[in-house]
């Protein structure tokens, strides 16, 4: 059973490498989806895992030449992910903070004068769970700091896996 399954793989390994690639791309996309990530600039890194999928797959049956193409798209492609990197870490780097003036750095509820406590001084549903507050506003949680890096790691597996591959004789 194991001899015929490691059969199964060695004969169609570069296929399968390129099927995964493309099934992880589009299960980054999902969650992408999932987390309403394509608000404005956001757009580009969900966008960017459809192309990883559509390059993946067209891969499966590229010749030599557009095997080398399609290397240098996914090259291109993994870009976004290192930029996507400094983009989530921007605000954790301090860089939005010094562009906005003073009176933008301070928070709805410091302005005001309220911290999200009860008459006991106890925190309260909103201040403990971080969901809403008395506006109805939502707290916006920080994005994963290294999240993108799984685009740049998928778009330079597949680039490795083009330019290994061995046309047959």
């Amino acid at each position: 059973m194991l001899g015929s399954l490691q059969t199964f793989v060695q004969r169609r390994f570069f296929t399968l490498l390129m099927l995964l690639l493309a099934a992880g791309f589009l299960l980054i996309f999902a969650e992408l989806i999932l987390y309403e990530h394509f608000k404005g600039l956001q757009i580009i890194g969900t966008a960017s895992t459809v192309i990883g999928a559509m390059l993946a797959l067209v891969g499966i049956g590229a010749g030599a030449n557009l095997r080398r193409w399609l290397a240098v798209g996914f090259i291109a492609l993994s870009l976004v992910g290192v930029l996507g990197v400094f983009e989530h870490n921007e605000e954790r780097l301090g860089g939005e903070e010094e562009r906005r003036p003073p009176a933008a750095q301070t928070t709805g509820n410091q302005a005001s004068g309220e911290s999200g406590e009860n008459e006991a001084g106890e925190a309260g549903e909103a201040g403990e769970a971080g969901e809403a507050g008395e506006a109805g506003e939502r707290e916006e949680t920080p994005p994963p700091p290294l999240a993108p890096l799984s685009l740049a790691g998928f778009c330079a597996l597949g680039a490795v896996t083009l330019l290994g591959r061995k046309d047959p004789a």
